[in-house]
């Protein structure tokens, strides 16, 4: 292109593989909600409310309540390291890795879902609800069933990380929106039959069906060679010391919903769900927007790391400020129809005007928090490409004590909307925190560079 150099013209055609690998993985993943959607509808059809379907959801959070934060913390920490090596030793050096990580990953995710399930069991006798004659013989199929399903969807989940590495992000995105509907579609065949295990063979085959995709994708690509045990190296190492950072952030910052839940109990009977309500607009608007960026965003900066210093914090900066535009504009624009938002989703029944009132008023605050959670995000993406997952962990702590302090203070002032307010609060306060940490240590690089020339 004349008038153009090499470099600007190579950042341009990155900007467009970043806005384009973005916009398909967001549409993706929104398909994957709206798929999700149709099976709870389907769940409903069948099932409606009952005694059985309250013994799969315990069942269900039983297996699955440490899985997801394992295997996100495993796919933010071994992905930035796999593409590093993938870059600078070829892909046989990468594959090892991943050979040497995902085995004992896979035995230590089975260990925690076992010992998940078994801390279940014990625990739900406390509640009156299920100690009936016969929860035993109900309850411990489910388990048997969707234990399975919740290693396979945590091996899924690293796989696709894997994938999204080497830029594939239309066949892991195709898996997981498939995931549903294979789902639905066992359900709706063996529901009368089989009744509320047909659910948990719905998961498992959901599950199953997604895992296939990821394992046969990295076998063709020539990345999956099966799993064995092997020694570890260096960057294994280095993996699972990342990976215990973010599994402690996560865990840190999973505390943040149990506090706002508590707040609004303490607030009196209503609140807890006025809050829930409240919260599930901007949280399909954030999963859907910084799933899919993120997916992108986190191979991208670990691999233009290895060519350039300068590169991911420019690019950092570019996607930061378009984020943030971009974020602001939905954040306005839910403000302003938070209220006939609420009435058309909710407005009938016994959802009285008063519930549409604060619950608008919660969905409104709620949605402030949306620029500076992308910013947030986006910065520890940028941070955990580098390999330098410890921050969060401070952050995190952070957070939580900011989170203490602000719901009980708003809470006091606006009742459950406070709690809500307190929720940007916090991640205004985590993005400034991740810009400082990205700015203090740009600055220590760019001493040192300065050094050595």
């Amino acid at each position: 292109m004349i008038g153009v150099e090499p470099g600007q013209e190579r950042e341009r055609s990155e900007k467009a593989w970043l806005i384009r690998n973005s916009a398909l993985a967001g549409g993706l993943l929104l398909a994957g909600r709206a798929f999700s959607a149709v099976r709870e509808m389907g769940v409903a059809y069948a099932f409606g409310v009952c005694a059985e379907l309250d013994f799969y959801v315990m069942a269900f959070m039983g297996v699955t309540v440490m899985q997801m934060p394992l295997a996100g913390a495993m796919q933010v920490s071994l992905t930035p390291q796999f593409v590093r090596l993938f870059e600078k030793e070829g892909a046989d050096k990468a594959r090892e890795l991943f050979q040497q990580v995902m085995i004992r990953f896979i035995a230590v995710l089975a260990g925690i879902v076992l010992l998940s399930a078994l801390a279940s069991g014990l625990i739900l006798p406390c509640f009156s609800s299920f100690c009936s004659v016969g929860w035993r013989d109900l309850i411990l199929p489910l388990f048997a069933v969707l234990a399975p399903a919740s290693l396979s969807a945590g091996v899924a989940t690293v796989g696709a990380g894997i994938l999204n590495g080497r830029g594939d992000f239309l066949r892991p995105g195709c898996a997981a929106a498939l995931n549903p509907l294979i789902g639905l579609g066992v359900l709706l065949a063996f529901y009368r039959n089989w009744g509320i295990y047909a659910l948990s063979w719905a998961v498992l085959a959901g599950s199953v069906v997604e895992l296939g995709v990821i394992l046969g994708t990295l076998w063709r690509t020539g990345l999956f060679g099966g799993i064995r045990w092997m020694p570890l190296s260096a960057e294994a190492r280095s993996v699972w010391r990342q990976f215990f950072f973010a599994v402690g952030s996560g865990l840190i910052m999973a505390q943040t919903a149990v506090v706002d839940q508590t707040m609004a109990a303490l607030l009196g009977p209503g609140n807890v769900s006025s809050l829930s309500y409240g919260g599930r607009l901007p949280s399909v608007v954030l999963s859907v927007l910084m799933g899919g960026v993120s997916s992108v965003l986190l191979p991208y900066f670990a691999r233009i790391a290895t060519r350039d210093e300068i590169a991911p914090r420019r690019m950092l900066e570019w996607v930061c400020r378009r984020m943030f535009l971009l974020a602001a504009i939905l954040s306005a624009a839910m403000i302003l129809l938070s209220e006939p938002l609420t009435r058309l989703l909710y407005g009938r029944g016994r959802f009285l005007p008063a519930d549409v009132a604060t619950v608008s008023d919660i969905t409104a605050c709620l949605a402030l928090q949306i620029p500076f959670y992308m910013v947030s995000v986006t910065g520890i993406r940028y941070l955990s490409a580098k390999g330098l997952n410890q921050w969060m962990l401070g952050i995190s702590a952070v957070n939580l004590t900011i989170n203490i302090a602000g719901d009980y203070l708003l809470m006091r002032w606006f009742g459950v909307a406070g709690i809500a307010l307190n929720t940007a609060i916090v991640y205004l306060c985590a993005s400034i925190m991740v810009w400082g940490v990205v700015f203090c240590l740009n600055s220590g690089m760019n001493e040192k560079r300065m050094e050595n020339e």
